[in-house]
């Protein structure tokens, strides 16, 4: 239900984008980011690189190993993997172009970027990232993923590579994919069949009983 609710959002994004011009609303959005502090630059820079394919699926590596389950690392790395793929096709698809060809005076702080606008890649990576480390992290963990994947999305606006729905859809993609990559290869890690659960009786002893046969 996530993946498909995802996927509905990457289409309505991914219709409005293939206009020609940019809507008012989006561009006051973009300029309000992209005119954000200067100094703002090197603490977001090292953060916006977790939508870089490669950093991304070494993070999933580590978190897996932290957490000793390497099927998150399997996950995470195709998830990531299939995240820039799509986002290359789609990019080819649309042909939406980066925001210096709609809007005069965008501030570039770091290096320009060629090729299309739409999705954004960045932001498709850290949310496929995001989607599949929340799901395997410990209940208070889970928002930390998907705080770091809205920062690179909002990220890519500030260095002025994306416009709005350029982030918004690649977030959404990255969810889908996220969700139906934790769906085919997350599991259950085994249960140590060494351990025993125990139940006890009505004479209130206690009672050996097999563990769960799943």
């Amino acid at each position: 239900m996530v993946a498909v609710a995802a996927m509905a959002v990457f289409v309505v994004t991914l219709l409005a984008a293939r206009g020609r011009d940019v809507a008012s609303i989006e561009a006051e959005v973009f300029r309000t980011v992209n005119t954000a502090p200067v100094w703002l630059y090197r603490p977001v820079w090292p953060l916006m690189q977790f939508g870089n394919v490669l950093i991304a699926c070494t993070a999933a590596v580590i978190v897996a190993a932290l957490l000793r389950r390497w099927r998150v690392a399997v996950a995470g790395v195709v998830a990531c993997v299939a995240a820039w793929y799509l986002a290359k096709v789609v990019k080819n698809v649309v042909e939406r172009g980066r925001p210096e060809v709609y809007l005069p005076d965008v501030r570039l702080p770091g290096v320009p970027e060629d090729g299309f606008g739409f999705i954004s890649g960045h932001s498709t990576v850290a949310f496929a990232l995001a989607t599949v480390l929340g799901a395997a992290l410990p209940r208070r963990w889970r928002g930390v993923p998907f705080a770091i994947a809205t920062v690179v999305a909002i990220a890519r606006l500030y260095v002025g590579v994306h416009l709005p729905l350029d982030v918004v859809g690649g977030a959404a993609a990255g969810v889908a994919i996220g969700s139906v990559v934790n769906a085919v290869t997350v599991r259950r890690d085994p249960v140590d069949q060494s351990v025993q659960s125990v139940a006890t009786s009505p004479t209130g002893q206690a009672t050996p009983v097999p563990p769960n046969p799943q």
